[in-house]
């Protein structure tokens, strides 16, 4: 039984050697080559390990805008010394920015007016129940009437009397009677419930 405690011993510090070992060779390695192997097992270039670190370290860190305004001094610091504020610019090695294109001026077109109503028919030998109810200071009458074709009473005007003292308020139909654009006149055509 001692022996293979002495056995098991051994093997311990046979480990205990050969990792003793590794960990020399690991220190002696590292004193050869102290950027580390490549994946062949030869030694790293020092000044590609360096430039490599170095762009790891550039591209992590954030990042200004080049479109930005430049970045001054706050404006607390500027009253402390009492020197004048100075800027920085953040340009890297390639110089400022190149300019920003400026966008193409659309100009506005007025909005278009709406389009005019269409005339009414306002034909004095279309219509029955004529009553005059009063005459405007341009001299054209208002009129209370009905349609032949209908029993709903309107308010508007006649358009023989309106062809007299506004003609081009005055449209001559196909059918052969005359209608009356109202919007030339300023008045609106309505029924009698309105």
């Amino acid at each position: 039984m001692t022996r293979i405690i002495t056995g098991l011993g051994g093997f311990a510090l046979v480990t205990a050697f050969v990792a003793g070992l590794s960990i020399f060779d690991q220190a002696q390695a590292q004193a050869r080559c102290p950027e580390g192997r490549t994946s062949g097992g030869g030694c790293v270039n020092g000044g590609l390990a360096r430039s490599m670190r170095q762009r790891a370290i550039i591209f992590s860190q954030p990042k200004l805008s080049y479109t930005g305004a430049p970045v001054s001094q706050s404006r607390g610091d500027s009253q402390d010394t009492n020197t004048p504020r100075s800027i920085e610019r953040s340009y890297d090695k390639y110089g400022p920015p190149p300019p920003q294109p400026v966008p193409a001026v659309v100009p506005t077109l007025p909005p278009t007016p709406p389009p005019p109503p269409p005339p009414v028919t306002s034909d004095r030998r279309l219509k029955r129940d004529i009553s005059r109810l009063g005459c405007l200071d341009s001299g054209i009458c208002l009129y209370r009437f009905r349609y032949l074709w209908g029993d709903t009473f309107y308010i508007g005007v006649m358009a023989q009397e309106v062809e007299r003292i506004v003609p081009n308020a005055v449209v001559h139909g196909p059918d052969g009677y005359l209608r009356v654009r109202y919007d030339l006149l300023g008045l609106q055509f309505r029924s009698w419930s309105d």
